[in-house]
């Protein structure tokens, strides 16, 4: 929670003002939380076949838009 910081002589008078410590301490936790990277794992065989005849399909339907 942020609370108000008083930092004006005007009595009555109150600023906000960030402060840098929590500001650092919600960064590293972001950056330490931060996903990693998922490689993609290698097709086999059939996988293979498949993706390729999803392929080559797709381009003939993009080919029949494009006439």
């Amino acid at each position: 929670m942020l609370l108000p910081r008083v930092s004006s002589s005007i009595p009555g008078r109150i600023h906000t003002q960030p402060r840098a410590g929590w500001m650092a301490g919600v960064f590293l936790a972001l950056l330490l939380l931060a996903p990693t990277p998922v490689w993609a794992l290698e097709q086999d065989k059939s996988q293979q076949k498949c993706i390729n005849q999803v392929n080559k399909n797709f381009a003939k339907v993009a080919s029949a838009q494009g006439k």
